[in-house]
């Protein structure tokens, strides 16, 4: 098993860094902007995002702050998990509409962060505390070895590496409940950037009993390295 898991890295390796690991090494950050469109359920209409994230390869921790809509009508929306918590918060104008926290948040968020492999490739390298396993043939499991191993990623690879799609359980909030749901997510679209190939557009979906949809398509329209780690917002 140890084998086939290296074999499986070596792979993904080769096809994210096609000029050696040297350049995603010197990326502890990297800051993007992204304009996308999510809806909440299969039924709903698509609203429009535009958003910041800034995610540290060194240790799993991401940020994701978005404003959907526009107008009166925006709501501005942070996406996060840093110093082992995750975090879903709501506000519109200076009200908090929703704060969503505690372990299954934290598992949620987490496993977000797993998924990241095909647009931020250096967390492969620079995250020593990941762990890559083979579970099948093609299929890579990502964990934090510091978190529960139940809290992991299935990472679907092609023959020449390239990262196709994640695939987890993770709680999806319906009402007030979390509930545990087959989701995926895939990237599209790669170029090279920074010696390294990362996908500039990304969707994810959430497969339900009675059908699964697409919730989010995110462009990356821009990304930038960052000089030092990302910080604790609170």
């Amino acid at each position: 098993m140890k084998a086939a898991s290296a074999a499986l890295l070596s792979r993904l390796k080769t096809y994210l860094f096609p000029h050696g690991e040297e350049a995603a090494r010197t990326v502890p950050a990297i800051r993007m902007i992204h304009r996308g469109e999510l809806r909440a359920s299969m039924e709903a209409p698509w609203k429009p995002f535009a958003a910041e994230e800034t995610v540290n390869t060194t240790e799993s921790t991401f940020v994701w702050d978005a404003t959907i809509g526009k107008g009166l009508a925006s709501v501005h929306v942070t996406d996060a998990f840093e110093r082992g918590r995750g975090r879903v918060v709501i506000h519109k104008g200076p009200l908090t509409l929703r704060r969503v926290t505690g372990p299954e948040a934290d598992r949620g968020e987490l496993q977000r962060y797993l998924s990241y492999v095909s647009y931020c490739p250096p967390m492969i390298v620079n995250n020593p505390f990941l762990d890559f396993g083979a579970v099948g043939p093609n299929t890579l499991r990502i964990t934090d070895r510091r978190y529960p191993q139940t809290t992991s990623v299935d990472l679907d690879l092609g023959d020449d590496g390239r990262p196709l799609t994640a695939r987890a359980i993770r709680p999806m909030i319906i009402g007030s409940a979390f509930v545990p749901t087959e989701w995926s997510a895939a990237g599209r679209e790669p170029l090279e950037w920074n010696h390294m190939r990362v996908c500039r557009y990304l969707e994810a979906a959430w497969h339900l009993p009675h059908g699964s949809f697409v919730y989010i398509r995110i462009k990356v329209v821009s990304q930038v390295v960052l000089a030092s780690l990302v910080s604790d917002r609170g």
